[in-house]
């Protein structure tokens, strides 16, 4: 059987395991390259970012970005801004048309210039004037010139952008011009200008500028009425006399739950704004995470996908332990921290008193050791340096890491959790997907400190997963986990039965009362409830643990079968580790054994050759053999398609298997292999790097629940789990052959072999003993016999009717056809899913810095 459990950091692990970071990485901008200046400054000028404030670094890639022009407009100049160039060759910038599908069309360029990068906004005129209608897409783009490619990923130009706040029209990509860009997944704008003339008219314009509430909260207590506004802005070229305002709620499954509008006589000039009220209320009656949308609307407006913003509200009852968060745990990608450089999120309850009981940083990089701090308000809506509530150095590990920090009282303002960079090494933090609360104009939640905490400046940027468990001062605490569930066993033949266990464990502050529901749920063709059983734990105390025994299930059917055991607390200060999930797949020979879901979230490739990404695999019956395996990649870049496919004995280092595919294509790759015995333990399967990122395949993870946590890395020589399932999949069956060669390594005729099997799931054919004749004498019974010595016998479970395989011997005169490899090829050992051990000797955590996202 296997167990899953939580770690010390509250992080659930079968194993240790490592993060994810993405590329290209953030870092804040040189103020220096901030201002606008150019040579020679066209009549008009298409700009979508409002200055340089972060510059992307970590390769080689190509920056798009979409221009709508609201009437006809000649476009003769880009305007780029760049931080930091170390590639001494030229540039490329492309215009081209849209592919109507908001991408740059390859097959489709109108012109290109070049140009000699250096920091600062630099110009650069196209060898020709191109005229396009109004609400007609093009696109400008930048980057390498094809043939100044540079190996080294972190070397080449630094591309500044801007936070977009919803604008969605950046590209990025690594093929350009061979395949298009794809949407950038940071919220940013490139810093790249169009500019040209246009043509004589004007373009109404009425934009949302932004979208906020009458109290500036960004977290409302159950039953409040919460009244929004918002912030529209004239973009245009005509006065605006009037407009309309929608402002839409939904909850985080996408239901919508409020709605209201009004109609507005305003007078906007051109480049004013004016801020309008909602005229009903909205009341926050359900507890949970809510997004709201407003959306501007006014007669002749020519630029309408200006004209909406996001911002998310978050509903809790003061009465529970709540955490307080602004994003969803989904990130564009990491931010880049040099020593001393830290970012703070700013946290203000809807009611008071409360104390901190928790805070919370989520990573997805191991980055070592940072300094966490708890900060109190200065008075002025800003964070005290000289008011610092709680101060640790901590030691990070991957996923969330939850940082007990006491009993910490609120009695009015905000609070602020902070995350700074300590030591002299760089450090990462990721950087969530919008809606961002960090830029909104009115209610701006992030602070950035570049002097060790001494000091904060607030800061319009993305939201950061720095979070914080409140609960009514006083109030008592509940905090139940779920420490691990034994399951059958990843991989296991029919007929297992197994009595689940787990082992809860009480962290509150009193003694506690709860409910622990064990389900299996049969998800081979539609997904059902096969098993249920709650048992009820009472008056658990303080610290204490306890193990439950649920009724034993039988696996008797083939099939995908999910195991959840919950512990049902509602106002855990902790929910996250309530809940452990695990898949058991029950195998009839042959059987395609599996980790992921065949759905998959993400794509990565290593930055450099020759490591390996593969899972590792632990058969349900023994012996037997693999006889197929196959591989999905995410993102196959055109000349690139070279993968090495290979299955690695447990040593982690002899091949068993290895060759190299040089037409790897997107998608499922199959291939077949020559009946790979195995007689015991595990292996993996896998891929090695044959070229680097971005020049390589991307192989394609899955990250829904359940995670196996047996995806393995092989980098640099050192070997280390991952918390994504890769989407490697492995053909075994059973072994099925009449003849079996056993080569005689002494002078007598006497053989000894150690039978010890386990026979479950295998057809029934005839088994035969070896013993000390040319000839075997018949069929024998399962029983110890001076005719043919055996060193160790185990027929626990071989059914009765079951005898072993027609075997010979022979010598080196045998035909080398004839013969299996190994001196003694029948040597196997029972290993069953009931008693295997999960841990490879020496296996450690290993880091993802030597990998790349495919975007």
């Amino acid at each position: 059987m296997f167990v899953l459990m939580f770690g010390a950091a509250g992080v659930l692990m079968a194993v240790p395991w490592a993060g994810t970071p993405a590329a290209p990485l953030l870092d804040y901008a040189p103020a220096i390259y901030s201002e606008w200046g150019v040579d020679t400054p066209q009549p008009d000028t298409l700009v979508y970012d409002d200055g340089p404030v972060v510059r992307l670094y970590g390769g080689l890639f190509y920056a798009g970005m979409r221009f709508t022009p609201c009437r006809g407009f000649d476009l003769r100049t880009a305007y780029i801004s760049i931080s930091y160039y170390n590639h001494t060759s030229t540039c490329s910038v492309w215009v081209a048309a849209d592919d109507g599908a908001g991408q740059g069309d390859p097959n489709n360029i109108l012109t290109r210039a070049e140009l000699t990068p250096a920091a600062g906004w630099q110009q650069v005129d196209f060898p020709d004037t191109i005229t396009f209608s109004g609400n007609e897409d093009f696109h400008i783009i930048y980057g390498p010139t094809e043939s100044t490619l540079h190996p080294n990923q972190l070397t080449g130009y630094y591309p500044q952008a801007d936070y977009s706040s919803g604008n969605l029209r950046a590209n990025l990509g690594y093929s350009w011009p061979t395949q298009p860009l794809t949407p950038f997944s940071y919220d940013f704008d490139w810093c790249i200008r169009a500019g040209g003339e246009y043509e004589p008219g004007t373009c109404p314009d009425a934009a949302l500028a932004n979208v906020d509430n009458v109290d500036l909260q960004w977290f409302h207590c159950q039953d409040d009425p919460v009244t929004f506004r918002a912030t529209v802005e004239n973009a245009g070229e005509d006065v605006i006399d009037s407009f309309a305002v929608e402002w839409l709620v939904v909850d985080d499954i996408g239901d919508t739950v409020f709605t209201t509008s009004g109609y507005y006589i305003v007078t906007v000039p051109i480049g004013g704004e004016a801020t309008v009220t909602a005229p009903s209320s909205w009341t926050a009656s359900t507890v949970g995470e809510y997004f709201v949308t407003a959306t501007v609307t006014a007669p002749n407006d020519v630029v309408p996908d200006n004209n909406s913003k996001e911002i998310e509200q978050q509903v809790y009852d003061p009465s529970m332990s709540t955490l307080l968060d602004y994003e969803e745990g989904a990130f564009a990608g990491n931010l880049s921290l040099n020593p001393n450089n830290g970012r703070a999120m700013e946290f203000t309850p809807c009611s008071y008193p409360i104390e901190i009981t928790n805070v919370e940083v989520e990573i997805t990089a191991d980055v070592g050791q940072v300094i966490v701090q708890v900060i109190g308000d200065d008075g002025t809506d800003a964070p005290d340096p000289g008011n610092v509530l709680f101060d640790t150095t901590f030691t990070t590990v991957t996923g969330v890491n939850s940082i007990p920090v006491g009993s910490i009282p609120i009695t009015d303002g905000s609070f602020y959790v902070a995350y700074i960079t300590s030591g002299t090494t760089n450090t990462s933090l990721p950087a969530a997907n919008a809606p961002h609360a960090g830029n909104n104009a009115t209610m701006g939640i992030v602070w950035a400190t570049s002097t060790g905490g001494t000091s904060w400046t607030s800061s319009l940027s993305s939201d950061h997963p720095l979070r914080a468990r409140i609960m009514a001062y006083g109030g008592e605490v509940r905090d139940i986990t779920m420490d691990y569930l034994t399951f059958a066993g990843f991989f296991v033949p029919e007929n297992t039965s197994i009595a689940h266990e787990v082992q809860v464990t009480n962290n509150g502050t009193q003694p506690d009362t709860f409910a622990v529901t064990l389900t299996i749920e049969d998800t081979t063709f539609a997904r059902s409830v096969v098993f249920s059983e709650t048992q009820n734990v009472v008056d658990l105390g303080v610290g204490d643990s306890t193990q439950l025994t649920f009724s034993s299930y039988n696996y008797a059917t083939a099939g995908e079968y999910i195991v959840t055991a919950e512990a049902v607390v509602p106002g855990d200060a902790s929910p996250g580790d309530n809940t452990i999930m695990a898949e058991t797949q029950v195998c009839v020979y042959p059987s395609e054994l599996t980790y992921d879901d065949g759905t998959f979230e993400n794509g990565w490739a290593f930055n450099t050759a020759g490591n390996f990404w593969g899972s590792r695999f632990d058969p349900p019956i023994y012996p037997c053999v693999i006889t197929g395996m196959r591989m999905n990649w995410s993102t196959v870049p055109a000349g690139y398609d070279n993968a090495k496919v290979q299955v690695i004995d447990d040593d982690g280092t002899t091949l068993l298997f290895n060759y190299e595919d040089e037409s790897v294509v997107g998608g499922w790759n199959s291939y077949t292999i020559p009946n790979i015995p195995v007689m015991n333990s595990f292996f993996y399967a896998g891929s090695e790097w044959v070229t680097a990122a971005p020049n390589a395949p991307y192989i394609s993870t899955d990250t829904d629940e359940p995670i196996s946590y047996m995806a393995r890395l092989r980098i640099g020589g050192t070997w280390g789990y991952d918390i994504e399932d890769v989407s490697v999949r492995v053909t075994v069956d059973a072994l099925a052959v009449e003849n079996v060669v056993i080569r005689k390594t002494g002078g007598t005729d006497n053989i000894d072999v150690n039978l010890s099997w386990s026979f479950s799931g295998i057809a029934g054919e005839t088994y035969y003993f070896i013993y000390e004749s040319d000839e075997p004498a018949g069929t024998y019974a399962l029983v110890d016999s001076v005719q043919h010595p055996v060193q160790t016998w185990n027929d626990t479970n071989l059914p009765e009717e079951k005898k072993f395989y027609f075997v010979t011997w022979g010598d080196a005169s045998v035909p080398a056809a004839d013969q299996l490899p190994g001196e003694y090829l029948w040597s196997p050992v029972e290993i069953r899913a009931s008693g295997a051990d999960m841990m490879e000797p020496g296996l450690q955590p290993i880091r993802r810095e030597a990998v790349a996202q495919s975007r």
